[in-house]
C-alpha cells in the first residue's frame, strides 16, 4: 500500500492533464476545472512542480 498526501495526488492528476494537453498550454483555471481541484490548490501544486523543474510557465503571446 502506498500512502501519499492530497497535494501529491493533485500533482499527479495535474501532470496527467498537462501530458494530455501535449504541446498546448493549460491555464491554472483550466486545470482546476479539468481535474476538479480548487484553484488555490492547483496554484500551490503548480508552483511546486515548477520549482522541481517538472513544468514550465509559458509567456503570454
Amino acid at each position: 500500500m502506498l500512502r501519499m498526501s492530497k497535494m501529491t495526488d493533485y500533482g499527479i492528476m495535474l501532470l496527467t492533464e498537462l501530458v494530455h494537453a501535449g504541446s498546448g498550454t493549460r491555464t491554472a483555471k483550466e486545470l482546476s476545472a479539468c481535474a476538479q481541484v480548487l484553484l488555490p490548490s492547483v496554484s500551490k501544486v503548480l508552483k511546486g512542480l515548477h520549482g522541481a523543474g517538472l513544468s514550465r510557465r509559458s509567456s503570454p503571446p
